[in-house]
């Protein structure tokens, strides 16, 4: 850890995790390594390229996710919440 950076916040630096889809039923290594890295104190940010396919944000949580996720094209997410 940069202990310069972690000092001069105050606190640890975030964590930023850059998928093409998020949350995925597929990125079960990656939603385990966010959850781990959360649990461990470190603060994350998700970006994604693309917002969830239908059927991905109906699982367990998906709203949890989805609603902590930056997607990084907004149009196509504006279209889908229309």
């Amino acid at each position: 850890m940069n202990e310069r950076l972690s000092s001069s916040t105050g606190s640890a630096p975030a964590v930023g995790y850059v998928v093409t889809h998020y949350p995925k039923l597929a990125q079960t290594f990656i939603a385990s390594e966010i959850l781990a890295v959360e649990n461990a104190g470190r603060p994350i940010r998700i970006f994604a390229m693309n917002p969830p396919d239908a059927a991905e944000r109906n699982y367990p949580d998906a709203a949890c996710s989805i609603a902590r996720t930056t997607y990084l094209k907004p149009a196509i997410w504006a279209g889908i919440r229309a």
